[in-house]
């Protein structure tokens, strides 16, 4: 993976304050990353009911729907018994169905590492929430539940249950006589342990945010397959495994595949700061999502090259982040068929070759353009500047050699990353002036000429010495030694390496 220790913080402030901006247009109704408790719920798309013969045919889809229902006297007269029955190891299948859930259900919960609440006296939708809670120890489970409604539910000092539609985070279809879930909102909840597979059986669920917890493990294929599902952030976890996707081999037939994301309202899945591994396949959504907005799948260690088709089943997408993997091959030019595409975020990677003409097209909404950091080259398209919408570009880091054009520099671009300080090599404070002022001008905010480095590859820039050589623009190393290898290098380079029509070119273009 290219080191990028070089790298700053500040571009990543800079996106998020971009993002999280972007985010409050495209839904309004969720108001915050983190205050998922002040978030409505979206409407669920309009459903035909299912049929009791659609039930019995697939329980396992349908679980909750195919148990009994309680009335709030039956629940009553179930906490009325002795309480000493339901703690037994035996509990039989009989009792099981008064109570609401099944043998299986008991055997995952009880099956769980650590410290959990009592779950023996609960119905099957506060069962598959109190799931979640795995704590290695009672105190962390006390100090959870400390300050939050309902989840208190199986505790020893529980005084005043509550309905599962009132638990914090908790948000349900207010229309329906029986408790039916939409939103499951638990961001920088100290969650740890692994995303319960039972959350599955929650089909009306259209929102999940589970993001900046400690969770770990896979993302559960019964998740993956929730129907409704609009929004999905499990971002800031420790999850790991592959991305979901359907691999067309004859062991699909045998049952050996990992299903594709199935909901049709797919607008915003966020699965960034985790530990995902593996390659995007060409079915990572199931179908064409039209309503997918939101993708970042960004600081995970994902490899391979972009697929053309997992690009065109998401046409309508605003904000498309793969930074901070191991990606490599070109930069897709399809990209520029995404005409409604604000944020663009490839930086951090492996990509080599050009910038591709086609994303530099007038129409384009692109806002933020970020490549840096990749092993890209040639030089900087100006038809960039034809891009009425761009306010950031970032291209350090990377091979390109020229000069910004001269149409590019006249953009003012990234201009908000000006505005505060930053430190120089020494770790001095430099000012920044701002409104092209001073030394900094359009093309340095953008990239370091060539000759010069920047901490960060762009204004402040300092010359090389005599003896030292950059033939590149945007380079935050020093600058190197001029030897052969070096000489070679700028060949390979300036003369576009990476498409060289001969037997081989092993060797070349490594020495970075």
């Amino acid at each position: 993976m290219k080191d990028s220790s070089h790298s700053t913080n500040r571009e990543e402030e800079y996106k998020a304050f971009y993002s999280q901006q972007r985010f409050s247009i495209l839904f309004p109704h969720l108001s915050s990353f983190q205050e998922q408790e002040h978030r409505k719920a979206l409407p669920l798309p309009p459903e035909q009911p299912l049929t009791q013969e659609e039930i019995n045919q697939y329980p396992h889809q349908y679980p909750h729907e195919s148990l009994p229902s309680h009335t709030e006297e039956e629940y009553d007269e179930e906490s009325d018994t002795d309480d000493d029955k339901y703690k037994t190891d035996d509990v039989e299948v009989e009792e099981e169905e008064e109570l609401g859930y099944t043998q299986g259900m008991v055997d995952y919960l009880w099956s769980l590492a650590g410290y959990a609440p009592d779950l023996t006296k609960v119905g099957v939708l506060e069962g598959i929430l109190l799931s979640m809670l795995q704590f290695e120890e009672e105190e962390e489970y006390d100090e959870w539940i400390e300050g939050k409604i309902g989840w208190t539910l199986g505790h020893p000092d529980d005084q005043d249950a509550v309905g599962v539609c009132e638990w914090t985070g908790i948000k349900c279809d207010q229309f329906e006589e029986a408790p039916t879930i939409l939103s499951i909102g638990l961001p920088h909840s100290n969650l740890q342990g692994t995303i319960p597979t039972q959350l599955g059986w929650l089909i009306s669920l259209t929102n999940i945010d589970l993001s900046m917890n400690n969770l770990r493990g896979t993302l559960p294929t019964e998740i993956v397959q929730l129907p409704n599902l609009i929004t999905l952030n499990l971002g800031n976890n420790n999850l790991d495994g592959t991305l979901p996707t359907i691999y067309y081999t004859t062991y699909y037939f045998m049952g050996w595949d990992t299903p594709t994301f199935a909901s049709t309202n797919l607008q915003y899945l966020n699965l960034a700061s985790n530990r995902f591994q593996g390659t995007i396949h060409d079915s990572l959504l199931q179908q064409p999502t039209a309503t997918l907005l939101w993708l970042d799948l960004s600081k995970n260690a994902l490899y391979g090259t972009i697929p053309i088709p997992f690009l065109y089943s998401m046409p309508n997408i605003d904000y498309f982040d793969v930074s901070y993997n191991m990606f490599e091959g070109s930069v897709p030019a399809q990209l520029g068929d995404l005409r409604e595409l604000h944020g663009l975020f490839l930086d951090h990677n492996e990509f080599m070759g050009t910038v591709p003409p086609k994303l530099t097209r007038e129409h384009l909404k692109i806002v933020q353009f970020f490549v840096q950091h990749n092993f890209l080259s040639g030089t900087i398209p100006a038809a960039i500047a034809d891009l009425r919408y761009l306010r950031s570009l970032f291209v350090d880091g990377n091979r390109f050699t020229g000069t910004i054009p001269e149409a590019i520099c006249k953009l003012d671009l990234n201009e908000e990353f000006f505005e505060t300080t930053v430190t120089d090599f020494d770790h001095k404070v430099v000012n920044i002036p701002v409104n092209n002022t001073g030394p900094r001008n359009g093309c340095t905010t953008i990239a370091c000429p060539a000759a010069t480095v920047g901490k960060e590859g762009l204004y402040p820039c300092y010359p090389c010495h005599d003896r030292d050589l950059n033939p590149y623009i945007g380079q935050n190393d020093k600058c190197f030694h001029l030897n052969d290898g070096a000489i070679l290098e700028v060949l390979y380079t300036n003369t576009n390496g990476p498409n060289w029509k001969m037997g081989s070119n092993a060797g070349w273009g490594i020495t970075k």
